[in-house]
């Protein structure tokens, strides 16, 4: 039972990462600074909505007061929220309780505002020193891209320096405070989703990047680590070698014939039937997507995942034609 809820720990750690990360979409985290405002954060958030895309608000904490329902609607829409301190004042002006004053107060505030506790921090200005990072106490997040730099600059040409300077795992600075700001991100976003982007919050970043973030570093960006594939003939050696010595005698992983690869991505096929087989392969009937056929190898398993519950919904009753939008199991 040990060995079948490592390998299960181990299965669900792969399963967890969305459709983003395996099929190496490329990503960005959109920030916004300064805010919030009355005007202008409801724009930013409507062309989020209409584009399905979520970002990263740093707020001011002076600014908060009397703009809880803005808050609530960050919150709820799926946004993160950040700090921007209390005062948006230079940290590196500051002493190590000064800075930590700092920090905490805006903390309280948006605690006693929203209930959240876990706010990364962008320092204003961009400026930090040893004693802000030693004291923040979480990460700082700078950026890759500032289309401003401080300045006045049109809608239209924020967007197009944006585009050009476009990557995977950028960080991309905004503010949610002027018209110019709101005109560059909805043109800029497009444009960026036509090329096959997704704009996701600093926290998912972190997460479908499979960067662990650390109290008091500095983030510009955030891309793969590079791989560190496990030496096979030392497998005797690696920490889950009881799990998957386990599952490979007991038939439970069957692989591909070239030994066992922990550090392949498994796609959603594979894992609802290592799933299947570990509950002792139950009867099953066929299953009702769109994109799966009735003679799959993994037909049984997405059926017994559906019947149970395990996988999302499906398009029984409907025709591949009127079934848009059906999940893919493949």
């Amino acid at each position: 039972m040990k060995k079948i809820t490592i390998f299960l720990c181990l299965l669900l750690c792969l399963f967890s990462f969305s459709c983003t990360s395996a099929n190496n979409v490329k990503l960005i985290a959109l920030t916004f600074d300064d805010g919030p405002s009355y005007e202008f954060t409801p724009q930013a958030l409507d062309a989020l909505k209409e584009r399905g895309a979520k970002a990263t608000f740093f707020l001011v904490g002076q600014w908060l007061p009397g703009k809880d329902a803005i808050v609530d609607r960050i919150k709820s829409e799926g946004h993160q929220i950040g700090s921007h301190t209390y005062n948006h004042i230079n940290l590196t002006c500051m002493s190590s309780d000064e800075v930590k004053n700092e920090l905490a107060r805006f903390q309280t505030s948006i605690t006693e505002m929203a209930g959240i506790t876990d706010c990364m921090l962008r320092p204003p200005f961009g400026k930090y020193n040893d004693i802000v990072c030693s004291v923040a106490g979480v990460p700082l997040i700078h950026w890759s891209i500032d289309p401003a730099a401080g300045k006045t600059v049109p809608g239209a040409k924020m967007a197009d320096m944006i585009v050009s300077q476009a990557f995977d795992g950028a960080i991309i600075l905004m503010h949610d405070t002027t018209a110019e700001n709101i005109t560059a991100v909805c043109e800029a976003m497009d444009r960026l989703i036509a090329k096959g982007y997704e704009f996701v919050t600093v926290n998912e970043l972190f997460r479908l990047k499979g960067v662990q973030p650390i109290a008091g570093k500095i983030y510009h960006k955030v891309q793969n680590p590079c791989p560190e594939y496990f030496d096979e003939s030392k497998l005797a050696s690696h920490w889950a070698f009881e799990a998957i010595e386990y599952v490979q005698k007991n038939g439970i992983m069957q692989g591909d014939g070239h030994g066992f690869k922990p550090n392949e991505i498994m796609t959603r096929a594979m894992a609802v039937t290592v799933l299947w087989r570990m509950a002792g392969s139950p009867d099953s009937g066929f299953p009702a997507f769109c994109d799966v056929p009735d003679n799959t190898w993994y037909s049984h398993a997405v059926a017994w995942a559906q019947e149970n519950g395990i996988h999302g919904k499906s398009c029984a009753g409907s025709s591949p034609d009127t079934c848009a939008g059906a999940p893919v199991i493949k």
